[in-house]
């Protein structure tokens, strides 16, 4: 199948010093995984290629010889819902896979009766998701950058579209992290 184009072109020499910085992991497939820098509330592993923007990773892995390109829907919840599957198979992953198979209907939903837009709805769902505090204040990122009051805080954590989702992440991170204490990724 023909690979779809790449977009946003990056300058070559661009491609060329960040390719040059993951040379390694990119010939090996070993890709060696970071902890985010406060482990004790925020636990998130990352890679720094995840950083980068779309069109420099699509030349990245394209010049280093990877054929496919892989979007996976709703991706952050859905690899979460699966490795928590994984490690502890009687976790419950229903309202997870509910939100993947609904997400537009629900951030449409919730933002109307939060008085927020669908891409701030959409912020606050992969914040609930990767483990993030959803508070109205300024020692809340998401807060911060969304500039969320604390009634619109309330109201989205209380929505009962997103409350069963948060209750089955704090579920879900924690049958992640008590795996991760008995077997270190790296």
């Amino acid at each position: 199948p023909q690979q779809p184009a790449l977009t946003l072109p990056m300058p070559p020499e661009v491609v060329k010093r960040v390719g040059q910085k993951f040379a390694v992991e990119l010939a090996t497939g070993d890709f060696r995984y970071r902890q985010g820098p406060n482990k004790t509330t925020n636990p998130r592993w990352y890679h720094p290629l995840q950083t980068q923007p779309t069109g420099l990773r699509q030349q990245i892995f394209a010049q280093a010889g990877y054929q496919h390109n892989y979007d996976i829907q709703a991706a952050m919840i859905t690899l979460i819902s699966q490795a928590a599957q994984r490690v502890a198979p009687d976790t419950t992953t229903e309202a997870a896979r509910y939100y993947i198979a609904n997400r537009q209907q629900i951030r449409q939903q919730v933002a109307a009766d939060i008085g927020r837009t669908e891409d701030d709805v959409k912020q606050l769902i992969q914040a609930l998701v990767a483990g993030g505090a959803i508070r109205g204040d300024r020692w809340s990122n998401i807060g911060q950058t969304l500039s969320l009051t604390w009634d619109q805080a309330r109201a989205f954590r209380a929505h009962t579209l997103i409350a069963p989702l948060a209750d089955e992440m704090r579920v879900i991170w924690r049958a992640l992290r008590d795996h991760i204490r008995q077997r270190p990724i790296l």
